[in-house]
């Protein structure tokens, strides 16, 4: 999604985005997918970066599909990061896609495949979306939602505005917009737009955090995340 589709979005009364971490091909006879750690990338560009790239900062903004899906073994570390961050950002609602694709769910279970023809085509929407009875994430839906619904991790302090003036750019054009996503509350904005509520503004091209650290803090405290040692902490003051 290129910043074109971002500036359409300003017509309505909220924003949305979708992101994956996925990066795989998955199709009937060939089966590649990427089964990395989030905790283990610096810059988190393809989940948390693209996210803060759909996002204006005068409208509410609902994540409404998201997934660290199968066959990726790391996968548990997603529902807790996710409303950590949902959290720290102020989103309005963070969903994950999905829940089944079928009211038959005990035919249609994480890890079983069907036909590519089964649904439009696309044979990766069963067996690989199943959340329903997926071990690694199911069970800390609970803990996820308490986080995210009690607002566990403290809103940013700081907010950081990204100005887009070229609507080919893609959230990847951005250095360090998965950093910036965990240090600061962010979104992109338009000239003339909502530059006036952001605490600072950078042109797309900035480079504000830096990777050489091994790891990023947010500006609450609260939540660290090291690349190096690929631990994440969520240090929240609810006790």
């Amino acid at each position: 999604v290129n910043a074109s589709n971002r500036r359409a979005q300003l017509v309505t009364d909220f924003t949305d985005g979708h992101a994956y971490w996925c990066g795989w091909k998955w199709e009937e006879y060939t089966k590649i997918f990427n089964n990395t750690p989030m905790v283990s990338i610096a810059n988190n560009t393809l989940l948390v970066g693209e996210l803060s790239f759909c996002r204006v900062l005068d409208k509410p903004f609902i994540v409404s599909e998201w997934d660290d899906p199968w066959p990726n073994e790391w996968r548990a570390e997603s529902p807790i990061f996710m409303a950590a961050v949902g959290s720290f950002q102020e989103w309005g609602g963070v969903i994950m896609h999905t829940y089944s694709y079928s009211p038959n769910m005990e035919l249609k279970v994480v890890g079983k495949e069907f036909s590519s023809n089964t649904i439009g085509g696309v044979s990766y929407r069963e067996g690989v979306f199943a959340t329903w009875n997926d071990p690694a994430k199911i069970g800390l839906f609970y803990h996820a939602a308490l986080l995210f619904r009690r607002k566990d991790a403290d809103p940013a302090k700081e907010v950081v505005g990204v100005e887009v003036d070229d609507m080919k750019l893609v959230s990847s054009d951005i250095p360090n917009l998965g950093l910036i996503t965990e240090k600061h509350k962010a979104g992109i904005y338009f000239k003339g737009g909502t530059e006036s509520i952001c605490d600072k503004r950078i042109r797309w091209n900035e480079k504000i955090v830096e990777e050489n650290e091994g790891k990023v803090v947010s500006d609450t405290g609260q939540l660290q995340r090291s690349w190096d040692k690929r631990i994440g902490i969520i240090d929240s003051k609810r006790k």
